[in-house]
């Protein structure tokens, strides 16, 4: 049963078109990802579903039976408000239905209004509001007596989750939930969201995130809303294969489309090239990375740390940062030119004050810092409240001149901003017409004009879109300077760099954590690498605790996989292939014009091809656990 439908929209703000004539569906349990360009209207689409706004022409169905819970993409404000109050908000029109009949009942027992109020408080569960905020609390681990203002921007971000969750809609939007969480709180919502029984729509940049919720796709690109089945990799798959369909059919009219449509079409095109390209050239630089890595510690290194050009960008021995405390255990490594250096940690753990002290801005708190003599800095961070919202997106790059200097060559300005996905009418347009997404191009822009050798890039992600992340990678994986990232987009981080520093805090023993301290582990490679590292250090770490438990008489250990465990992983590789073609084929059918026109034969291939990818999960799962499982048998 849908839960929303609509039929035939249009919304336009000027000569901006957000819905030309737009159809689409939101059903039952379904996980859809609306995904499209910064500026197309995403967020306009969430409002006008939730209906905050209406469209200028077409039908907007929604049932009556079923409720929306929203969750806006704006952390709620920090106030004096409990959070089980604020939580308790979200079903404030119930409560006050609740608090009238309690009124009514003392003043007139006969009054006609009693039967309705009933009716309304019995049809929403209304008895029992402090029951479901309690529960909901408890679920989401939130202390109901502190106030928002004590609350991180995370803990807000989670206060605010269960104000939606405690009204139990049946269709839940969110737009861009990660949005101020750091990995851990990230992850805590992909479990949350999975376990939620309802349907899901959201707006999200985090290609990870998407891959993990989402199992249906809803473009929308230049006022068409378009779905595909799968989530996100999918989604770029039948994408493309889409395009090339388009580009046989419609080979003439490629020709006459403007360069800003042709040129946005090449780059979808070309993103799965460009992406290997990316691949080689990070695969390299880890290697290089490592390489140099070994090397630390000869003494040619000391002796060239505070020469002009120094190879050596920052060099730290028994280092400590914080202020009227340490946050870190001491830490010693080596930040060297060309290092494209991801910082991973959880809110709180001391990232930023490690590049505010790297940076001379506040003082080491123990240890020795040496930092090049010769670095020209650009902090992303420091150039938010930079753009002028009066002066256009050309005037708050360009100061007023057609041309720009990168890299040491001139460039015109609305070439330049062509990176960037603007349009040549963008470029011209004033800056207080941006979206968010728009805003943070227009600040990397302005980043990159900057002459720098080391740029240092906080949260870099934050609401752009997925094309400008891509080549956003790329350009961080080519530009032959230092780059320092924090962020807590795992595949922007395995895309981007050649080592991680990450601050952890549960390879520790328990006194250090109780002093809320954090080990920096120096990583090759990016996230997936470390979480590599951490399973198998946290692996053996459980298997040296069990030795020194285990007290009766010791077990022969396995150095191979037993001979069910071995047969399966030699068979899963065929019985992969063999999923990945049957559901191949379920999405060429899926992509047919007329593949939804007879709605209970597509309910049954939709039940199947989710099936299938379920049980294709699963399979890369178990090979993923034998293989690891094989290679640590060999390793021991």
């Amino acid at each position: 049963m849908s839960l929303i439908r609509g039929d035939k929209l249009s919304l336009a703000f000027g000569p901006q078109i957000i819905l030309n004539n737009a159809q689409f569906a939101i059903e039952e349990k379904q996980k859809i990802c609306l995904v499209g360009r910064n500026g197309t209207g995403k967020s306009t689409l969430l409002k006008l579903i939730i209906g905050d706004i209406s469209a200028d022409d077409g039908h907007l169905i929604r049932s009556t039976t079923h409720k929306i819970g929203f969750l806006p993409q704006a952390l709620p404000e920090k106030s004096d408000m409990s959070v089980k109050d604020f939580v308790e908000s979200g079903l404030s029109q119930v409560k006050q239905w609740v608090d009238d009949y309690q009124q009514l009942i003392t003043e007139d027992i006969n009054s006609p209004k009693l039967h309705e109020l009933e009716e309304k408080i019995n049809a929403h569960d209304g008895w029992s509001i402090p029951t479901k905020v309690t529960q909901t609390l408890s679920r989401l681990g939130l202390d109901g007596e502190v106030t928002m203002n004590q609350l991180s921007g995370g803990w807000r971000r989670r206060a605010a989750l269960a104000k939606a969750l405690v009204q139990e809609p049946d269709l839940l939007i969110l737009d861009e939930p990660t949005n101020h969480l750091d990995l851990t709180s990230i992850e805590w919502l992909e479990e949350q969201l999975n376990l939620f029984k309802g349907a899901l729509l959201f707006v999200s940049h985090d290609r990870q995130f998407v891959n993990k919720v989402a199992n249906t796709i809803m473009e929308l690109d230049r006022g068409i809303l378009r779905f595909y089945p799968g989530d996100y990799l999918q989604y770029t798959q039948l994408k493309e294969q889409q395009l090339k369909d388009e580009d046989k059919v419609n080979s003439e009219f490629d020709k006459k489309l403007a360069a800003e449509e042709v040129w946005i079409r090449q780059g979808i095109k070309a993103r799965r090239t460009r992406n290997e390209g990316r691949v080689r050239a990070l695969k390299k630089m880890r290697e290089e990375r490592a390489a140099r890595i070994n090397q630390i510690g000869h003494s040619k290194i000391q002796a060239t740390v505070s020469t002009s050009g120094s190879k050596i960008v920052a060099k730290m021995e028994a280092l400590q940062v914080g202020f009227d405390k340490a946050l870190n255990l001491p830490f010693s490594g080596i930040i060297q030119k060309g290092d494209k250096l991801g910082i991973l940690g959880n809110n709180g753990s001391g990232k930023t004050t490690f590049i505010r002290t790297l940076l001379g801005k506040i003082p080491v708190f123990a240890g020795q810092l040496t930092v090049s003599d010769s670095l020209e800095v650009a902090y992303f961070d420091q150039l938010r409240e930079a753009i002028d919202l009066k002066k256009t997106v050309a005037d708050n790059i360009a100061d007023g001149r057609e041309f720009v200097v990168v890299d040491g060559k001139e460039r015109h300005v609305i070439s330049y901003m062509q990176e960037f996905n603007f349009s040549a009418d963008n470029v011209r347009a004033p800056a207080s017409s941006l979206s968010g997404g728009e805003i943070n191009r227009l600040l990397l822009a302005k980043l990159f004009t900057r002459p720098a050798n080391l740029f240092v890039l906080d949260e870099p992600t934050n609401d752009l879109d997925v094309e400008t992340l891509e080549i956003l990678e790329q350009m961080l994986v080519e530009i032959e300077a230092t780059v320092i990232i924090i962020s807590h987009d795992r595949l922007f981080l395995d895309n981007c760099c050649t080592s991680l520093l990450v601050f952890d805090d549960q390879l520790i023993s328990a006194d250090d954590k109780a002093k809320n301290l954090h080990q920096i582990i120096d990583i090759v490679g990016g996230y997936q690498d470390w979480r590599h590292y951490f399973e198998l250090t946290q692996s053996k770490s459980n298997k040296a605790s069990d030795k020194v438990k285990e007290v009766a008489k010791p077990k022969k250990t396995a150095t191979k996989l037993s001979y069910k465990e071995q047969r399966a992983l030699d068979e899963l590789p065929q019985k992969l292939e063999n999923l990945e073609s049957q559901i191949a084929e379920i999405e060429q059918q899926m992509s047919q014009p007329d593949f939804y026109q007879q709605r209970d034969q597509a309910d049954k291939i939709i039940q199947q091809f989710e099936q299938l990818q379920q049980q294709l999960t699963k399979d890369y799962e178990l090979w993923d656990a034998l293989e690891a499982k094989k290679e640590n048998l060999e390793s021991n």
